[in-house]
């Protein structure tokens, strides 16, 4: 096995599959990429057993073949690569020379023969979708990441299809418990509305995957079939086995902002607050209170190990005062994926959770439980 390959394009598909390699399974293999030489192409395949990534990119190839490597070890040696064209060359025993004349690297290989395959789902119906509405909705939805307490609906994220006032849309909501994301895509009248498929449960893992090969323009597919989500670009696929199991009923806790009052306030003087309102807080003394009072909105920390803050800023805001306390965690992660200039945060009293939307955000909201301190 002989080929070469541009050190950019290597660099990239590494990068993607850091992810799933990383993660332990049953097979030490996993954490080895399958690269598959042949025609006028490279094929990277990587897999944990839940979730398959496969990758085909150009590359001189001047004999063909199958090798296994270590993928963080591979990675480590091409992003810094120095020049931008890559050798590699199959030694005896399964060695690959990897480099050019001046840099070369000897990386031991593993057999091909016992590396497993993502499983192939035939005849799989595919929808389209720009792939920056979709890229923009998985971020959005793995914000709030896994749980490890095997309960389906903390490490997956429910994905559906639905009509909204007479057009098809796409759905993904996520929670872990104690906060929920809902995150809507409408399909416009000059695009090919998506197949109706049953509720999924996607894990919040694959599909953190799914976002390092997903491109901020051009179209993305996706279909379900099979116990499986499958999405796919121009040159790249991963395919992801579903969690089984219910998912929690949601429509309630989105409509319980119709009872709340709504407060709002900047996107990035708010933000910077949180940040600056969290330096005392830790595993032990994770919350701060929110304070809302007539044109007032104060954040204030308390940690009787470190120290105390609080910060003001004018808002408008008529009525009781209101005190809730909140992790300011949640609404960090929540605020970093939003592109409104403006957010709005819906509140009632310290037993009731806080709605988050924003102006620039219209398919979206994020639900943050009070903690009780």
């Amino acid at each position: 096995m002989k080929f070469k390959i541009k050190k950019d394009i290597l660099s990239s598909a590494i990068f993607k599959i850091q992810g799933i390699t990383s993660r332990k399974s049953s097979l030490s293999i996993t954490e080895n990429a399958l690269i598959h030489a042949a025609g006028s192409n490279v094929i990277i395949q990587a897999t944990d057993t839940e979730t398959g990534f496969e990758g085909v990119y150009p590359a001189e190839v001047e004999i063909e073949g199958s090798m296994v490597l270590d993928s963080k070890k591979l990675f480590e040696i091409v992003k810094d690569f120095p020049v931008d064209d890559i050798g590699f060359n199959e030694l005896d025993n399964r060695w690959i020379r990897i480099g050019n004349d001046q840099v070369h690297y000897s990386l031991a290989g593993q057999d091909p023969e016992e590396f497993p395959l993502a499983p192939e789902i035939e005849k799989i119906e595919f929808f389209e979708i720009k792939s920056s509405f979709l890229r923009d909705m998985i971020e959005k939805s793995v914000v709030i990441g896994p749980r490890d307490d095997n309960r389906p609906h903390m490490d997956g994220i429910l994905f559906s299809h639905l009509n909204q006032d007479g057009a098809a849309a796409l759905r993904m909501v996520s929670t872990d418990g104690t906060r929920m994301s809902k995150a809507d895509y409408r399909f416009g009248e000059d695009e090919t509305p998506p197949y109706d498929f049953a509720p999924v449960i996607i894990p919040k893992r694959g599909l953190s995957d799914a976002l390092k090969f997903l491109k901020d323009q051009g179209p993305a597919h996706a279909g379900v079939k099979d116990n499986h989500a499958v999405f796919k670009n121009e040159n790249e696929k991963i395919v992801i086995r579903l969690l089984q199991g219910d998912f929690p009923d949601f429509d309630s806790v989105i409509q319980v902002k119709e009872n709340l009052k709504k407060v709002k306030i900047r996107k990035e003087p708010f933000l910077m607050m949180l940040k600056r309102m969290s330096i005392f807080s830790n595993s032990k003394y994770r919350s701060v209170f929110f304070q809302f009072k007539d044109g007032l909105f104060s954040i204030e920390n308390t940690n009787p190990e470190i120290g105390e803050s609080r910060e003001d800023t004018p808002i408008e805001f008529e009525g009781d005062p209101v005190q809730i306390a909140f992790n300011p965690r949640y609404f960090i992660d929540t605020i970093n994926v939003m592109r409104s200039r403006d957010v709005y945060l819906n509140i009632a009293d310290d037993k009731n959770p806080c709605v988050i939307e924003g102006d620039e955000d219209i398919d979206y909201l994020s639900v943050i439980m009070p903690m009780k301190v």
